[in-house]
């Protein structure tokens, strides 16, 4: 664990200190190290960068100490860490240890549907690090659909989505298309609305007065923060290019 993160040890001495007792222990083997270093987001991205690259070396610094008092059950010791932020320098951590003897495993989970925001932006990070390679390319997968409940005001429509259906702990979904029953043959694209507020069961959209929004219309909202909109749905209905309903995904989260 990383000084000021949430569980986990703090220093290479307590690592030793655990993994020496679980040795003597007949029941418990130590299978392996386990860290996580997405905790470190701030607006400066080569800062963050440093500091998680500090981070991983001090976890290699621990396995090896590991592996040099013969302290892992026998096998492949696993050695895992990687949010979706920052798996670019945890692969190039893993790649760096070189051993036959470790298995690594990567636990980002966001690149399953990515998002508008959040990860969207850390994506651009990556990319400009190139720590390990050229990034990979993600699109967002994840959309909630809502209908405009009314155009109370001019400049405003209020959508049926709200806390209790999609993220809102690090941005407020951004409105990306636009569908009218019977009067539109597939979603049209939009750009110039904004999501102003949510509450528990509505969202608040900001719209030109002049722009053709009638109750009864579905806008696409695309989201930040992935994880925080699985938690509000146990199914998922994945979809086909023409919004066709193919399966349903439980999320199990």
């Amino acid at each position: 664990g990383m000084v000021g993160g949430r569980g986990g040890c703090r220093t290479r001495d307590d690592v030793l200190t655990i993994a020496r007792h679980i040795a003597m222990m007949s029941d418990v083997e130590l299978a392996g190290v386990e860290a996580y270093e997405g905790l470190v987001v701030t607006p400066d991205a080569d800062s963050d960068a440093h500091l998680v690259t500090a981070y991983l070396d001090m976890v290699a610094d621990c396995f090896t100490a590991l592996q040099h008092e013969a302290l892992f059950a026998e096998g492949r010791a696993i050695l895992t860490a990687g949010g979706s932020a920052y798996f670019d320098l945890v692969a190039r951590s893993f790649v760096a240890q070189g051993s036959k003897h470790i298995l690594p495993v990567l636990r980002s989970g966001c690149y399953i549907t990515h998002d508008n925001g959040f990860y969207a932006r850390l994506l651009q990070s990556l990319a400009a690090r190139a720590a390990a390679g050229q990034a990979p390319s993600l699109q967002p997968a994840l959309e909630v659909w809502a209908t405009v409940l009314s155009r109370p005001e001019p400049d405003r429509a209020i959508l049926s989505a709200g806390k209790r259906d999609l993220s809102f702990d690090i941005d407020l979904p951004v409105p990306r298309a636009h569908f009218r029953v019977g009067a539109m043959t597939a979603p049209a694209s939009v750009d110039d609305w904004a999501i102003f507020q949510v509450s528990d069961q509505h969202a608040y959209m900001r719209v030109d007065p002049a722009d053709d929004v009638q109750v009864g219309d579905l806008i696409c909202l695309g989201i930040s923060h992935p994880c925080t909109t699985f938690d509000k749905w146990s199914l998922l209905l994945e979809v086909d290019d023409d919004y066709r309903v193919v399966a349903g995904l439980k999320t199990c989260f």
